[in-house]
């Protein structure tokens, strides 16, 4: 429970300069139970910060100019989480040294309410500094799906574990296709780029996607994946924690770009791939506790029209500096 002071400390300040933006955060940010001051301008954000806020919801483009100096400012006013929202063409800023959690979001022009509405699930996992976790898109109840890989070859097994899944649920061909896809994209990612020497490289980035090979019990990868009434998820842990903001950001621009993605080589980068699973999902979560572990989750509407290969995805990206 909050006392009294933690109370005064909590609540949420949010800068866009759309009115009927405004009006949609603010009311979608009462589920989090925290009061809410809404501002249209730098200028009015500073002079915002006598309530002693608690979380920061930005739109970038409102600060772009002087970015450093309005998040010092905010820093300074005790503010110590922050959702920065992006729109195409923004270069995402880089996480104040100040900062307990950060999330990149491409809720930059908000859209559709059920993107506003994934506004509330940011905010609470950072107030809450409880980031990892599928559950907190899906409704309570559900029943996950847990695999533990010990073996790069285990990955075969998953994917058919995940086609048959969707399969029974009769959610149909298309959304087995991309689930699979998605699955593998992710599973790849953690197995071959996840993993740092030493020297700070990925020393399994080079191998053929098709080696099989043991994982040690520090380089074990866990798939879970589980659906409610709206929302079929996939989730993929590594205990690498070795993605940062630099490839976050770039797979998060190419997101936003608009357009079909072209499928990357097997060897391509993690950027490539993490940019080509945003094209298939209509919600791609990346929460990351630098060297302790990466999740990547993904989240398909099954009671939305079949997600297309050209729509820009809803994108957000967590980092904290010490999640639960």
């Amino acid at each position: 429970m909050l006392d009294a002071e933690r109370c005064d400390r909590s609540g949420i300040l949010v800068l866009h300069r759309d009115p009927a933006v405004q009006h949609a955060v603010q009311r979608y940010l009462r589920a989090t139970l925290r009061p809410v001051h809404v501002t249209d301008s730098a200028d009015a954000a500073r002079a915002a910060l006598v309530h002693r806020p608690e979380l920061l919801v930005v739109e970038h483009a409102a600060i772009e100019v002087d970015a450093a100096a309005f998040f010092a400012d905010c820093c300074a006013a005790g503010v110590r989480l922050c959702v920065c929202a992006l729109g195409p063409g923004d270069v995402p800023p880089a996480m104040p040294a100040s900062f307990d959690g950060f999330a990149l979001s491409s809720l930059g022009a908000l859209g559709p309410p059920r993107r506003v509405d994934e506004l509330a699930v940011t905010a609470l996992k950072l107030l809450r500094r409880d980031l990892f976790g599928m559950e907190k898109y899906l409704s309570w109840g559900f029943v996950p799906v847990c695999h533990r890989l010990t073996r790069a070859g285990d990955r075969r097994a998953v994917l058919d574990g995940i086609a048959a899944f969707v399969a029974e649920r009769g959610l149909g061909p298309r959304l087995r296709w991309l689930a699979t896809q998605t699955a593998d994209e992710l599973i790849t990612n953690a197995l071959f780029h996840g993993p740092v020497d030493a020297g700070g490289g990925h020393p399994r980035a080079a191998l053929p996607r098709a080696d099989d090979f043991a994982l040690g019990p520090d380089e074990e990868v866990t798939v879970r994946y589980g659906c409610d009434d709206r929302t079929f998820a996939i989730e993929v842990v590594d205990g690498w924690g070795s993605l940062d903001l630099t490839t976050l950001a770039r797979c998060l621009r190419r997101s936003l770009g608009g357009g079909p993605l072209p499928r990357p080589a097997r060897t391509g980068g993690a950027g490539l791939g993490l940019a080509l699973t945003a094209g298939y999902v209509h919600h791609l979560v990346c929460n990351l506790e630098p060297a302790r572990r990466t999740e990547l989750i993904a989240l398909f509407d099954v009671a939305a029209p079949a997600v297309r290969l050209e729509l820009t995805p809803s994108f957000h990206a967590f980092v904290s500096r010490g999640a639960a």
